[in-house]
């Protein structure tokens, strides 16, 4: 049985964690 819950966390969790390095590091350029 493959466990598709946990895949589909996992993968919205990578996304959700790039997203907010990537807003993290625009807003870091902006105050430099």
């Amino acid at each position: 049985m493959i466990n598709t819950k946990k895949t589909v966390y996992n993968t919205a969790n990578i996304t959700v964690s790039f997203g907010l390095k990537k807003i993290y590091g625009a807003g870091k350029k902006d105050t430099a």
